[in-house]
């Protein structure tokens, strides 16, 4: 059976360093310097891209990643999930 890949946010990253997870946040601050985004997701972390991975400021996204022991968020991969995004029901 697959592994199973929780989803977090920000809150929670301290419980699940070095351990794969997914978030949905929205990329606040894009630098293509070196290759990170401010996302917030509840709350605002760091995100590490890959070259093959670009993201877009104001646009939200699915990441599957790896949290660092400094809390930053390696991305390994991302879905592109438009600029805005709501709760079923809304």
């Amino acid at each position: 059976m697959a592994e199973v890949i929780p989803r977090v946010d920000a809150t929670l990253l301290e419980s699940y360093k070095n351990r794969a997870v997914r978030m949905i946040g929205k990329a606040q601050v894009v630098n293509s310097h070196d290759s990170s985004v401010a996302f917030d997701s509840n709350g605002s972390t760091k995100l590490l891209l890959p070259p093959n991975i670009q993201m877009e400021e104001g646009q939200y996204y699915e990441v599957s990643a790896k949290v660092s022991d400094d809390l930053t968020v390696r991305v390994l991969d991302s879905i592109a999930m438009g600029d805005s995004i709501s709760k079923c029901g809304d």
